[in-house]
């Protein structure tokens, strides 16, 4: 399958890499408790964090979340918002919608932006 590439609010740019077998799933809203995989790297490919990774903080598991409440940077949250269960997204984020001027010490320098590959395993609803 051909690769889709839309643009999202605000400059966030989504390719899907990979859609969902189950073209019908619902996409998750705020509040939905999702679960993913991913990898998100700086604009020089240095990677920041890679859940798929043992050797990360998360161990290789999968992160899980509720949706719109703040537990992802801004941009995160609206890009899972459009996608469904199964499908995987390269999300690229510019810095406001990443971690901004502040940054991310020692990981992501002030007013970076971001390249994020998406999995969205599941959604509870």
């Amino acid at each position: 399958k051909n690769a889709q590439s839309w643009r999202l609010i605000m400059g966030i740019s989504i390719e899907i890499l990979s859609d969902a077998s189950e073209s019908n799933s619902e996409k998750p809203r705020n509040d939905s408790v999702v679960t993913i995989h991913l990898k998100i790297h700086l604009m020089d490919l240095t990677e920041v964090i890679d859940t798929r990774n043992e050797d990360d903080v998360t161990s290789g598991e999968p992160m899980s979340f509720t949706l719109g409440q703040g537990n992802v940077i801004r941009g995160l949250d609206s890009a899972i918002a459009s996608l469904r269960p199964g499908q995987t997204a390269r999300v690229t984020l510019p810095p406001d919608f990443a971690y901004g001027a502040r940054g991310f010490p020692p990981l992501v320098p002030p007013n970076t932006s971001l390249i994020c590959t998406v999995e969205l395993l599941s959604v509870s609803l």
